[in-house]
């Protein structure tokens, strides 16, 4: 399941969902970095529809999706 959310109403689906899209600058990614939740920050929907196609393409996996946001978020921490 993919999940998409940006705050404190989203925080009992980010545990559950196969795959989180955080809305960047939000609430949601606050809580899932403090609770160590793998997340993809997303700015707009274009970012979570070209990640979907590729999982569902066959492309990508979700695991590999969900590692490649949480080294995106780590190197922009970083930069």
């Amino acid at each position: 399941m993919f999940y998409a959310g940006d705050g404190v109403s989203d925080l009992s689906a980010a545990k559950e969902t196969d795959l989180l899209f955080a809305k960047k600058g939000h609430d949601l990614v606050t809580y899932c970095v403090k609770q160590h939740v793998p997340f993809y920050e997303f700015e707009d929907w274009t970012t979570i529809l070209t990640q979907v196609q590729s999982i569902v393409s066959g492309a990508k996996s979700v695991k590999q999706v969900s590692a490649e946001g949480v080294e995106a978020f780590t190197a922009a921490l970083k930069a």
